[in-house]
């Protein structure tokens, strides 16, 4: 009796092991298919298929720290940097305070370096690309970093110079918009102006704290 009961248990997990096994075995290979996808999934595709992959590629040399303040003519300031590597930016970090009001937007621009290169060079052209614009109007007195995000990241070369210009959307009344800048920049300096046409020294040795990523 006893060795017919254990028989009859036997048939019935051979059973049961008959009906499920098949869904699992399914389940495990489409875990198996999720795993492959995973790095896809978690964005390490590239920027333009995914968003930003949101590496570090280019920063400002880290020197001592000022002010370079905008808003009453001037709307655009610009520091330089050469590209470290072939990449696309996708996103630029700014920081930026005030003093004041300023009831504007502002924005990050790239823009091509003219002849002038690393020793006299300035912006020139119309900006090779320009980020979403952040509401500045509750900046308080002491510095933020704003993240600019490229909707079309720009591809750079390696060893070019390029400018990164943040840019008001309006006048503020005065000049109420400070962005930090890193005194050991390019002999370049850093550049002002109203109309991102003409461009005037507003720093020497100098360029905006910046970083970019792809």
């Amino acid at each position: 009796m006893r060795r017919r009961m254990i028989f009859c248990r036997s048939i019935a997990i051979v059973g049961l092991l008959i009906l499920f096994l098949p869904p699992i075995c399914g389940w495990a290979q489409q875990c198996s298919e999720l795993a492959k996808l995973g790095p896809q999934m978690l964005g390490s595709v590239p920027a333009a298929a995914g968003g930003c992959n949101d590496t570090t590629k280019d920063t400002s040399p880290g020197g001592s720290l000022g002010d370079q303040w905008i808003g009453e003519t001037d709307i655009y300031l610009a520091g330089s940097f050469a590209a470290g590597s072939t990449y696309s930016i996708c996103e630029v970090d700014l920081r930026v305070k005030r003093d004041g009001t300023c009831a504007r937007t502002m924005s990050a621009q790239i823009y091509a370096c003219d002849a002038g290169g690393e020793t006299t060079g300035k912006p020139t052209g119309a900006a090779l690309a320009t980020s979403g614009a952040i509401d500045i109007s509750g900046l308080g007195l002491s510095y933020v970093t704003l993240t600019f995000t490229f909707a079309s990241p720009l591809a750079v070369n390696s060893g070019t110079r390029y400018w990164i210009a943040a840019k008001l959307s309006g006048s503020c009344g005065g000049n109420n918009i400070a962005i930090e800048y890193d005194g050991n920049g390019a002999e370049t300096g850093i550049y002002s102006s109203a109309d991102a046409s003409t461009w005037s020294t507003a720093s020497t040795w100098a360029t905006l704290t910046f970083e970019t990523r792809d």
